[in-house]
């Protein structure tokens, strides 16, 4: 979850799938296989459910 917070943070916001390349990255990752990809959408997710990241548009973005 730190990754994905520390990329919002920098970027302020962007497109859910940059998101989940960046996350990776961060992380070390060279590649996005389909577990990463879905480990990294989940744990979006649950930053947009616990209202620490919004998500309008195709885009997200830190919760005010």
């Amino acid at each position: 979850m730190s990754a994905a917070r520390y990329a919002i943070e920098q970027q302020i916001s962007m497109p859910t799938e940059d998101l989940k390349r960046l996350t990776s990255q961060l992380l070390g990752f060279s590649r996005k296989g389909n577990n990463l990809d879905m480990v990294t959408e989940q744990t979006i997710q649950l930053l947009i459910d616990q209202g620490i990241f919004s998500h309008a548009n195709g885009m997200v973005s830190m919760s005010n």
